[in-house]
């Protein structure tokens, strides 16, 4: 999965309710994060907020037309985008797919062939190898962008210092493993030549005020006692 962890996050660009609930039941059941959009401009502005891992698009949309849709997605990510429409003439599905589409299926669809293509979709999408760290990290209502340092609790932006934000990244990368406190003193690079697990703490200590629904009591960012920290996902 290309989450560490965590459901693949797939956005649902459908202006017909009966089928967005639909594939609600559907892909929940299937174990995908669910998230929808019943027009083209409100898919676009979801798409570049919640950075979703695929996006199904129908070409019928009340304000924009799926295609044009797809077409601006494309300009600014490589996210896999299928199109699910009841357009399935063989021009509609040439067209999509030289403008941006990773795949198409025509309604009405079987639903397993649908979850067959996005495992597809997915798979292809995973180009990083399997010892790094994705560029995008959902865990605990917790969106970490490594490619632009940015941090959000749910639509919310929380501001990290450098030092902040490396420990953060250091304890990412160990995808969950203990990480010692002159490791991570090494890895935020602190100036100082003193106790390094002091200053860890520290730091460790205002990350959790701004991550931890209870500082005073960690589930994220945990410790390891007599050694160092570890980062706790989600199961």
């Amino acid at each position: 999965m290309p989450r560490v962890k965590n459901k693949p996050l797939v956005l649902v660009v459908e202006d017909d309710l009966p089928m967005r609930r639909y594939l609600r039941i559907f892909l929940t059941g299937k174990g995908y994060a669910f998230i929808e959009a019943d027009s083209g401009m409100n898919g676009l502005d979801k798409a570049a907020r919640k950075k979703p891992d695929l996006i199904l698009v129908d070409l019928g949309l009340p304000d924009i037309d799926g295609l044009c849709l797809t077409k601006k997605i494309r300009e600014t990510s490589n996210v896999p985008l299928i199109v699910v429409s009841g357009r399935g003439s063989e021009q509609d599905k040439i067209e999509v797919l030289l403008n941006g589409a990773d795949d198409y299926l025509s309604k009405p669809f079987n639903a397993e062939e649908l979850h067959a293509r996005l495992q597809v979709a997915l798979r292809h999408s995973h180009t990083l190898k399997e010892n790094q760290v994705e560029p995008l990290i959902r865990f605990s209502g917790i969106s970490v962008d490594l490619s632009r340092h940015e941090v959000f609790i749910d639509d919310n932006e929380v501001h990290l210092t450098p030092t902040e934000f490396r420990l953060l990244h250091a304890l990412l990368k160990k995808k969950g493993k203990a990480v010692s406190h002159k490791q991570l003193s090494s890895e935020i690079s602190t100036s100082s030549k003193g106790d390094a697990a002091a200053y860890v703490r520290v730091y460790m200590t205002q990350l959790r005020q701004k991550l931890e629904k209870n500082p005073a009591k960690p589930a994220i960012l945990l410790t390891v006692p007599g050694f160092g920290f570890r980062i706790q996902f989600e199961a």
